[in-house]
Order: structure tokens, then sequence, then C-alpha cells
């Protein structure tokens, strides 16, 4: 699986390992990460289910999701990335990744994408 730890992805990951249905955010002590946390947290579950192969977008409920990340580095260890909708072209802006493979390293984001 491609997915950093501590993203709002890999702890829903976790809780369905677990067992337990929670919120990402409560994980979280400072008041400005749990905001951060709760406002990506439908985008956490539509990237965590398509990594499962059942994504579906949160915003127009289309299954045609993809996401990638761009290098900002010649190895391609640092990057930034996003989760999207091909359908309604929404999606969620990945900051700071450290993707575990680079099967999906793309040259850039596609255009047109409106950000959450």
């Amino acid at each position: 699986m491609d997915i950093k730890k501590n993203t709002p992805a890999s702890f829903v990951l976790w809780e369905r390992k677990q067992g337990v249905q929670g919120i990402v955010g409560e994980v979280y002590t400072e008041e400005t990460e749990a905001v951060k946390m709760l406002k990506s947290l439908k985008w956490a579950y539509a990237h965590a289910d398509m990594l499962e192969g059942k994504g579906t977008c949160p915003k127009c409920k289309s299954h045609n999701l993809d996401y990638g990340y761009v290098a900002l580095d010649n190895n391609g260890n640092d990057c930034y990335g996003a989760i999207w909708c091909n359908d309604c072209l929404h999606g969620y802006y990945l900051s700071r990744v450290k993707p575990k493979s680079k099967d999906k390293l793309i040259g850039k984001l596609p255009a047109g994408i409106k950000f959450s």
C-alpha cells in the first residue's frame, strides 16, 4: 500500500484494522491540527477507500478517483501530490509526502483541479 504513516488516510486504515469507528482528528491534541484533520477527513476516507479498490468522490459520489505525486528532488523521495476526481475535478492537495513507491510519480498535477 502506497501510503505514508501519520497521514489522514493511514489513520483511517488503522481504525478499520482495529475495528473502531472514530474521527481521525481525535488523535491530535492541538486544536489547529484537529481542525486541519477534520477538514481533510472526507478526502482521507476517499483516499483510503480508493487504495482498497472502492473509493468514492466526497463531492459527486463518482468512483473515478486518482492520485499522484510530483517529485521535489531528483530521487522522488520528497514530493507533493493530490487525490482528485476525474469527473467533477475536485480534489485534495497532499503536501510534504514521502511515497513508499515511485509508481505514482507524475510530471505535474492535472490542470483544472479545484482543491478543497
